[in-house]
């Protein structure tokens, strides 16, 4: 019933939907040690912007952020934190950040503690690179910052530091040239004001990408181009950075994820070993809302084929390769990307190429891209990048028809990258409206108001497998728990598991296996054995909380599980007595 030789490694995190925690936990599922017993739980709740006992909004984040008891009740072999010690006493009523977690292995990510083990950006590097390339390359003089909150360690040291390089550079930082924000996307406002305050804003620093996003929004509705009317760049370089139109430049880690380097010394300490913070270097990505260029490609370079350049060009374009833990048996694509480049600028030496060897070469580039190689990219930095290399291979080579099949093949990596990228938001377009589908079958056939509280409950377990979650527990209290205001949440010892998911297959547990102690909940063998990692939900109504709703950790479901396990409360409430 339970597989005590597991290795449960919690992720506990405070914004479910910030890019940051996405990003984080998807580095720590890919360094996840292969072969290995492990299971990774995500525990993230909701940011408390207010404090308004009448806001509904803070009335309904207290409710969700009762998830957090989870890390106090249940089996935990190891931490992995993203919190200051403020949130952490915030969530957990003033118990000393130090003492709660006292007896488990854990590794704090962009926190700051005296006694523990953190792994932190090296703000500097990064911020200092891109306000050097503003005012000695580009001359601008009028640079603004959307910051973060004054609680967050971080987000003052950017401020230092972006005060710091004005002050270096003879640029006077002035007030109405910096407005604070809550860190999310959610700072128009604050957006607002400083374009205001400053109409003639050369370039803007935003603390990170998120605020970036909401300044896109604000920027849009002024009909103002970021990249074109005012150079925009961020921090943390998430995915999302790519993906925004225009595409944001960001400020990331120059070496390993920085998620990945915490599952690293987490294991690390977890085996006896001693181990010591870590502070990572960063860089700044340059995308189409701040040009940037990190290397140039040199004639001889290309002329020699040499290969460390070839490595640099795939280590520049496929960053988040770096620090990966692919399956033994998946392709090796920073070789494989050598072999068909490395081939191409030896077809432009020769000034040959025949069919044979075009063929062949066009079948790695088709491997390469089948296996995902843009997930660790973006498609206009790639475009860009493969652009440069032909304009630079049909410079040295004069001959057109020598370069006739390497042309082909560039224009052939230019159209798998579109269409990776292409594909991937019509996937996103497609799960969102099959969620949507989903929920509506669910809601059809459950919505039943006739019959008994028992009767309708096993109705709500028979039609789980509608939802469309492929691999999920749902987890219920034998009571209703409710939550009392201004008290700590208290949850009964034990839970049931009423059903799962596997492969999008629905199994309902008999009554005599249902049970079992909340602290072994993601050590049932009944969750599915392929997933490295999961996601819990609080599955309530109002102040009800019924039970707990565990789903395979993807991006999909951490953008959507919130929306899964709030109508699933809702139809609860509607089918039980209170």
């Amino acid at each position: 019933m339970y597989d005590e030789k597991k290795t449960v490694i919690g992720f506990m995190t405070d914004n479910i939907y910030s890019d940051f925690a996405k990003e984080i936990a998807s580095s720590i599922v890919r360094a996840l040690p292969q072969n290995r017993n492990i299971r990774l739980i995500m525990i993230a709740g909701m940011k408390n912007e207010s404090e308004d006992v009448m806001d509904n909004k803070y009335c309904y984040d207290l409710v969700y952020n009762s998830i957090y008891r989870l890390t106090e009740m249940c089996k935990l072999d190891g931490l992995i934190i993203t919190m200051g010690s403020k949130r952490i006493e915030d969530i957990y009523s003033d118990t000393r950040a130090v003492d709660i977690f006292k007896d488990i292995p854990k590794v704090y990510i962009s926190s700051y503690f005296d006694d523990e083990i953190t792994v932190n950006y090296n703000n500097e590097t990064g911020i200092r690179e891109a306000l050097n390339c503003l005012v000695n390359v580009n001359g601008f003089s009028k640079i603004c910052m959307l910051g973060g909150r004054e609680d967050h360690r971080d987000s003052n040291e950017r401020k230092r530091i972006f005060m710091k390089c004005l002050e270096e550079n003879r640029i006077t930082f002035q007030e109405k040239n910096y407005e604070r924000t809550d860190m999310s996307s959610k700072c128009h406002e604050a957006a607002r004001r400083l374009l205001d305050n400053n109409p003639d804003a050369e370039a803007i620093f935003c603390v990170n990408d998120d605020v970036a996003k909401g300044l896109y929004e604000v920027m849009g509705k002024r009909g103002l181009v970021p990249g074109k009317d005012i150079y925009v760049f961020g921090f943390d370089n998430t995915h999302s950075a790519s993906e925004m139109l225009p595409s944001l430049t960001s400020i990331g880690s120059d070496a390993d994820a920085i998620g990945q380097k915490a599952v690293k010394l987490l294991f690390d300490k977890m085996s006896g070993k001693k181990v010591r913070s870590v502070v990572l270097p960063t860089r700044l990505y340059g995308r189409d809302s701040f040009t940037y260029r990190m290397y140039e490609y040199t004639t001889l370079e290309m002329v020699n084929v040499d290969k460390a350049f070839i490595y640099r060009m795939f280590d520049d374009c496929f960053y988040r390769y770096r620090g990966d833990r692919p399956d033994r048996t998946a392709i090796n694509l920073r070789r494989l990307f050598f072999e068909f480049i490395s081939r191409m600028l030896y077809a432009m030496k020769k000034k040959y190429m025949d069919v044979e060897e075009f063929e062949e070469i066009g079948r790695m580039i088709d491997i390469f891209f089948d296996n995902g190689a843009m997930e660790y990219t973006d498609a206009s930095k790639l475009i860009a990048s493969i652009e440069k290399l032909q304009g630079s291979v049909n410079g040295i080579q004069k001959s057109i028809a020598a370069n006739v099949m390497n042309n082909r093949l560039f224009l052939r990596m230019k159209d798998r990258a579109i269409k990776a990228q292409w594909n991937t938001r019509i996937k996103e377009k497609t799960i969102y409206a099959e969620i949507r589908r989903n929920m509506q079958d669910f809601l059809v056939e459950t919505m039943d108001f006739q019959n008994e509280e028992e009767e309708a409950l096993n109705n709500v377990v028979k039609n789980f497998g509608k939802l469309g979650l492929r691999n999920a527990a749902f987890y219920m209290y034998e009571s209703t728990v409710e939550y009392k205001y201004g008290k700590k949440a208290s949850f009964p010892g034990l839970i049931r598991l009423k059903c799962v998911t596997k492969g999008g297959e629905l199994f309902v547990m008999s009554r005599d296996r249902q049970e079992c102690p909340v602290s072994s909940i993601f050590l049932r063998e009944e969750l599915s054995p392929l997933c490295k990692g999961f996601v819990a939900f609080p599955i309530f109504y109002c102040q009800y909380i019924y039970g707990i709703l565990v789903c395979e950790l993807t991006a999909d479901m951490i953008g959507n599980g919130e929306y899964v396990a709030g109508q699933l409360g809702r139809v609860i409430y509607n089918n039980v007595k209170h």
